[in-house]
């Protein structure tokens, strides 16, 4: 999936999404909620973030988003990959967690 056709889909979930207000992950998630995408927060050790509930998987989502972006170390987006061949999904980009 190209950046031209992920920006034009607007349910995406953050693999990776933190409180932490430094991390790419939190940076992404808020970025996307600000331009008004519909965006599922994913990380097991989170419950919520800014209000938004945070899910601990993808199979959790309560819909199956359009795009997902991995802000998660490679171990962590290599058994991810699994689940999104199992939702028919299409990563978009992979991002080191930092």
């Amino acid at each position: 999936m190209s950046m031209e056709t992920a920006i034009q889909e607007k349910t995406w979930a953050v693999l990776g999404a933190t409180t932490r207000t430094d991390k790419f992950g939190y940076k992404i998630f808020k970025h996307l909620v600000n331009k008004g995408y519909t965006v599922y927060p994913v990380n097991p050790n989170i419950t919520s973030i800014d209000g938004v509930p945070c899910y601990p998987s993808l199979h959790d989502l309560p819909v199956v988003p359009t795009v997902v972006d991995f802000v998660v170390p490679e171990a962590v987006g290599l058994q991810a990959l699994d689940s999104c061949k199992e939702l028919g999904l299409r990563p978009f980009g992979y991002n080191r967690g930092r």
